[in-house]
């Protein structure tokens, strides 16, 4: 209580020497206080309005990062499509080409020239003992295999029975076939064709990888992917910059409520006074 008498008596004095009396004295102090309390809200005000205009500008930027995106998806799809349909035409180009159509042509002939040579010589070879026990040892192991229960160590160790005795079945057949001048012809004029004709495939593949509308349409999708990958950086970037601006808003809006919270309570303690 002394020290409020010592305070309120150098204020007095204060007062008298300034010209003014303890009352207006006190008046103003209260005026300044809530100037500066009004130009505190109306900075947090300014402020929650910054922020909310920051996050509306920031969504704005996310729907069109998001758009980029969805354009960039579309835009590789695409790609892709034409990709196929160009390399479907350039198969077809090749497959159309007169030398690869001929060597296909003396391939299947020689395949069925082979079929017809082999037809007798694999009758006879059916009447043979030992071959007839080896169809039988395989025929019997494959109905074996599956009867057992499947991804079984049984059943593993059949299967693999079952491939060694059809490894010996075709090996009769192949030798019977080779003991045999017009089937041993024949298989060698079926090797040499399928060889041609096989490298002529392979030739015409290595045409098509070259070709320059396939490699231009090979490009396109390079280019989408990248453009893809740039824009799923550019909207991960854009959400968590908009991420950033909602928090940014809460935290003003917060601040702005609080101040205007203690405005409230500074006002009421003066009317109790």
């Amino acid at each position: 209580m002394k020290a409020l008498a010592v305070s309120a008596t150098a204020m007095t004095l204060a007062c008298l020497l300034l010209g003014i009396s303890p009352v207006e004295a006190a008046s103003s102090k209260n005026k300044n206080k809530n100037k500066n309390n009004s130009k505190s809200q109306q900075n947090s005000n300014q402020q929650v309005a910054k922020a909310r205009a920051d996050l509306q500008n920031q969504q704005r930027d996310a729907a069109a990062a998001a758009a980029r995106l969805n354009l960039a998806k579309s835009q590789i799809d695409d790609a892709r499509d034409k990709a196929v349909d160009t390399r479907n035409e350039v198969v077809k180009e090749r497959d159309r080409a007169p030398s690869l159509q001929a060597a296909r042509k003396l391939w299947e002939e020689a395949r069925i020239a082979l079929a017809q040579a082999s037809e007798p010589v694999l009758d006879k070879l059916e009447q043979d003992p030992q071959y007839k026990e080896a169809v039988a040892e395989r025929d019997a192991l494959r109905q074996q295999a599956t009867k057992l229960k499947a991804d079984t160590p049984a059943q593993s160790r059949v299967q693999s029975e079952w491939s060694q005795a059809s490894v010996r079945v075709r090996q009769l057949e192949k030798g019977a076939l080779l003991a045999d001048p017009r089937t041993k012809s024949a298989m060698e004029a079926l090797e040499r064709e399928e060889a041609d004709a096989r490298e002529l495939i392979e030739r015409k593949e290595q045409e098509i990888k070259s070709d320059p509308n396939l490699s231009a349409a090979t490009a396109e999708i390079r280019q989408a992917k990248a453009m893809l990958t740039n824009a799923q950086a550019n909207y991960a970037a854009e959400l968590r910059q908009l991420a950033q601006a909602q928090q940014n808003l809460a935290t003003r809006a917060n601040q702005a409520a609080a101040s205007k919270k203690n405005q409230g309570k500074g006002k009421g303690n003066k009317r109790r006074r």
